[in-house]
């Protein structure tokens, strides 16, 4: 039992993440409701905020894999080795949560709708795995810090800019939730498109960027037991 792939791999999986910023960025996710209920304030709306971007944000750590090069030995997929560390990624992010609805339950300050938390949170974590998977791409091998940056930055902007510009998404309005979902839709699509196993066969980016892909597949098309 012990034996399998992705068995074998909760452990160093487990070592790993605690040394990358999720434990960091669950503190950072409760400490501003934290901070606002222990002073008094009943208002938490940007603390809750807050909450919900750096919390789903903090999904794009699962791209992080520092100790890919020591996992060879254990034969799981790159997409079951980002399922596991998103799985220890939500531990920490719902124990923020807890942290975060008690100190709005101590402020009489109510989470609800749950819907607009729900959808806002969704489109940051989408945002934040485009990120990741991009930088991913191109070669890092820890894109997730700078994912959670660029969409905390990205979603901030956007919603300031919505003032100006209508078609643009707001954090905190109600009626935006077709806007969300369209931008999840977005994100999640650029998220898979450059998280494609560049050995794939039949994927031309894959093809063009991976090392001898062209004289792979130029074998393959030469090989006599080709199936077509």
């Amino acid at each position: 039992m012990l034996t399998h792939p992705p068995v074998c791999m909760v452990a160093p999986l487990g070592r790993v993440m605690l040394r990358t910023p999720v434990l960091g960025l669950g503190a950072l996710t409760a400490a501003p409701a934290i901070y606002a209920a222990a002073r008094g304030h009943r208002d938490l709306s940007f603390a809750v905020t807050l909450a919900t971007i750096v919390g789903a944000a903090s999904f794009a750590l699962a791209f992080d894999d520092p100790a890919e090069a020591s996992l060879t030995a254990c034969p799981t997929g790159r997409s079951v080795r980002r399922s596991m560390r998103a799985g220890l990624i939500s531990i920490s992010v719902a124990g923020a949560w807890v942290l975060v609805a008690a100190s709005a339950h101590h402020a009489d300050y109510s989470l609800e709708p749950w819907r607009i938390r729900l959808v806002e949170a969704a489109a940051a974590a989408a945002i934040s795995l485009a990120f990741a998977a991009a930088a991913a791409r191109h070669g890092s091998t820890t894109p997730g810090v700078g994912a959670v940056v660029a969409t905390v930055l990205t979603l901030a902007v956007g919603s300031g800019l919505a003032l100006r510009i209508p078609w643009l998404p707001q954090l905190g309005n109600p009626h935006h939730d077709g806007r969300w979902l369209t931008v999840i839709a977005i994100a999640l699509t650029a998220a898979y498109w450059w998280s494609r196993d560049p050995a794939s066969r039949g994927l031309p980016l894959g093809r063009a960027h991976s090392p001898g892909g062209a004289a792979v597949q130029g074998a393959r098309r030469a090989s006599p037991t080709r199936r077509y």
